[in-house]
């Protein structure tokens, strides 16, 4: 095994250098062999493309497995740090990063944690010189123990100059959470309008560099490749809104899941459908696609369940911004759920993320008066009752529910169909018609559902029909059955 400083390309440069442990790799790679000191970054997982082909990634997932030292700042001046955040704790965010590392299993593991001081996120070392001398001697330590050790500085991001002077100082590859994040979503994505949105979202990232280190035409380049990845989406975006416009023309109403990441909102969703098929992950972005899952309500009949990206703090509003055409799914739904986790100590902040984030992308005003705030997993609190009055007081509601044990389940069903009931505009009907005849037909295949079936006490071929109808099956009913001594509507 050796340690060398690699080239990362006319892309990667702008990162700054890094440092690459692994064998030695053939002199083939190379025009000769003084070029045989430096890497190319397809070797190591890293895109290295220089017409910036749409169809990859400038980030990309390591081929190899990485050692991640976490740092965890805390600042002393703390209102003076833009990643500061009063409403939770250093510890709690600690926890989230590793959660956050350990999604990627696989390719990344935390080898160590540190807790270390800053007066100032603008220092280019980040840290004052003590506490960096400890971050040095702790990567050496790694480096000599496991190898391949990346740190990743548990900030929202660093900036171009900073990224560059800490690679350089340290000698090894550093990640701030956007940069963790992207390599999540690379790993993650799955569909063909996942892997564009993930590839979109690098796009401010790398911008940003090349103000530090790019030139010109990388700029011109980048321009290009994002009016490309804007178009493909543009493309699916109307594929989606003819499958949306399909789903309205059939009058299915439609529930959209949303939550912080890992909340359980594939739990909730194969809970609410009896679903066999559905496997919840227990790690962050498990869920990146947009997926529908048909279900029956008792009033209401056939229901939609859409499934949707899970929301993360510290996070720049850009990465969230790219899977827009995601989350549409929620803006143009008839409900929102919000699914939370009930037993996690950072509760407050992880809601006021996920309402902040429905804000941002400008959820309409009468979905977000209407969400269904359900609160998950107490089955793993020791004192629910506190809980549930402190999700209360910060969300105005909570419905106490369990997607494993299904404790709760029949309660937040009957307010997710009282509110689709209500945000559809759908109407309850009696309709007197003669029993078996065309009409009894013909309103069954209009209605959601049949409530209620009961004989006319006053003729014996006549029935008392009770139905759920839309607003547009109700007009169609009283057009198609205007005049019709068969049919009257009590």
């Amino acid at each position: 095994m050796w340690l060398r400083k690699i080239t990362c390309g006319r892309i990667a440069d702008l990162m700054g250098p890094v440092f690459y442990r692994g064998p030695v790799l053939s002199t083939r790679h190379y025009a000769n062999v003084e070029q045989q000191r430096y890497l190319r970054l397809d070797d190591i997982g890293v895109f290295d493309n220089e017409d910036l082909s749409k169809s990859a990634a400038l980030v990309a997932p390591s081929s190899y497995r990485r050692h991640i030292l976490l740092v965890q700042p805390i600042y002393k001046n703390a209102f003076a740090s833009s990643n500061y955040n009063s409403k939770t704790t250093p510890e709690l965010q600690l926890q989230e990063a590793q959660a956050l590392v350990s999604t990627m299993e696989s390719r990344l593991r935390v080898c160590e944690t540190l807790c270390l001081s800053t007066k100032s996120e603008r220092k280019k070392l980040f840290f004052g010189k003590g506490n960096f001398r400890k971050l040095l001697e702790r990567v050496a330590y790694n480096e000599r123990k496991h190898g391949n050790v990346t740190v990743f500085l548990n900030v929202n991001t660093l900036t171009p100059f900073q990224q560059y002077e800490l690679r350089l100082a340290l000698g090894v590859d550093v990640y701030d959470r956007y940069m963790l994040v992207l390599q999540i979503f690379k790993h993650h994505a799955r569909s063909k309008e996942a892997k564009l949105q993930t590839s979109l979202a690098e796009i401010p990232y790398f911008r940003a560099a090349m103000g530090f280190h790019g030139s010109d035409q990388m700029l011109v380049q980048l321009g290009q490749r994002e009016v490309a990845l804007r178009q493909e989406l543009e493309n699916l975006k109307e594929h989606r809104a003819l499958l949306r416009q399909e789903r309205r023309r059939m009058e299915v109403p439609v529930a959209a899941v949303v939550g912080y990441t890992n909340a359980g909102k594939t739990s909730l969703i194969k809970k609410l459908t009896d679903s066999r098929t559905l496997q919840p992950k227990d790690q962050l972005f498990a869920t990146l696609d947009v997926t529908c899952h048909p279900s029956r309500l008792p009033k209401l009949g056939k229901v939609l369940y859409v499934d949707t990206v899970g929301f993360i703090s510290d996070i720049p509003t850009q990465l969230i911004g790219s899977f827009r055409a995601t989350l549409e799914d929620a803006l143009l739904s008839d409900c929102i759920i919000h699914i939370y986790d009930l037993s996690h100590p950072d509760l407050e902040n992880q809601c006021e993320i996920v309402m902040k984030t429905l804000e941002e992308i400008e959820t309409p005003r009468r979905l977000v008066e209407s969400i269904v705030h359900l609160g998950n997993k107490v089955d793993l609190l020791s004192d629910p009752d506190t809980a549930i009055s402190r999700a209360q007081r910060i969300l105005g509601s909570c419905i106490p529910i369990s997607a494993v044990t299904a404790a709760g389940i029949r309660d937040a069903l009957e307010v997710i169909e009282g509110t689709l009931l209500e945000n559809s505009n759908r109407t309850r009907l009696k309709i007197r018609c003669r029993t078996g005849g065309p009409e009894y037909a013909q309103i069954y295949r209009r209605s959601d559902t049949v409530l209620q079936l009961t004989p006319d006490s006053s003729d014996e071929n006549f029935s008392i029909m009770e139905v759920t109808v839309s607003p547009a099956n109700q007009q169609r009913l009283r057009a198609e059955f205007k005049g019709n001594p068969s049919v009257e509507f009590v």
